[in-house]
């Protein structure tokens, strides 16, 4: 089966918006360095997600290209957090913010729901409903 690109459902409407959202806070953040830049990021991985199942749903491949995408993706999470970090420790004010703290919680959710997309994309070879 040859994959094809037809936005259904939820997918196709949320996936561009939560990619969308994360871009731009990740552009506004060169102003304002405040911004919740891990948060922006797990949106990005979540719209991509979204849309990766989406797009090969029913595809051969799928398991193969979710599992891909899932370590690209949770990799590159990790390199945000441990660059907040570093940022943080030697910065000025030596430590984790509280809203540091708390965009590292908010993440860590979205990712949680990435993983868990990515998983259930993986157990059911795609063939189940979009959430």
């Amino acid at each position: 089966m040859r994959a094809s690109f037809s936005p259904s459902g939820m997918a196709g409407q949320t996936a561009p918006a939560c990619i969308g959202l994360g871009l731009a806070t990740l552009i506004a953040a060169a102003w304002w360095p405040a911004l919740p830049v891990a948060t922006a990021y797990a949106f990005i991985a979540l719209g991509a997600t979204l849309a990766t199942v989406d797009r090969f749903r029913g595809a051969a491949a799928l398991r193969f290209l979710v599992v891909t995408h899932l370590f690209v993706y949770v990799s590159l999470y990790f390199l945000f957090v441990g660059a907040v970090c570093h940022a943080a420790i030697s910065g000025a004010q030596n430590g984790l913010a509280f809203l540091q703290g708390f965009d590292f919680g908010v993440s860590a959710v979205v990712m949680a729901q990435v993983v868990r997309l990515s998983l259930a994309a993986v157990a059911g070879g795609g063939d189940a409903p979009a959430r």
